[in-house]
């Protein structure tokens, strides 16, 4: 379960990507129960001229995903990214699932 203070940073952290033409083609699906975000391509606001077949949404959803994944690293969660996880959910671009980082930093001293 994620807190409301851990998600919110998350979040902010996505939304603080760069958008092709400021438009922000993606919404939210917020799971926190689950430790988890769906993250779906907005067609309305993907819908664009130059935004041929929604490549320019996908690369600035790719961002978005990349800033969530830093902030989450920085509160020591692990990420998963499952990209385009339900085929009969077209807008469905990704899930992001988190879960506690039990990476030791001391592992790497063990062998010297």
């Amino acid at each position: 379960m994620l807190s409301g203070n851990t998600l919110k940073e998350i979040l902010e952290a996505g939304v603080s990507a760069p958008s092709i033409d400021n438009c922000q083609p993606y919404l939210f699906s917020i799971h926190p129960e689950k430790a988890s975000i769906d993250l779906y391509i907005d067609a309305q606001r993907a819908d664009f001229f130059g935004d041929y077949n929604f490549l320019a949404s996908y690369i600035t959803i790719g961002a978005v995903i990349e800033n969530m994944l830093i902030a989450a690293a920085h509160h020591a969660l692990a990420s998963t990214v499952d990209l385009f996880p339900d085929i009969n959910e077209g807008s469905l671009v990704a899930t992001i699932r988190f879960h506690k980082d039990s990476t030791d930093e001391s592992y790497p001293y063990i062998q010297q």
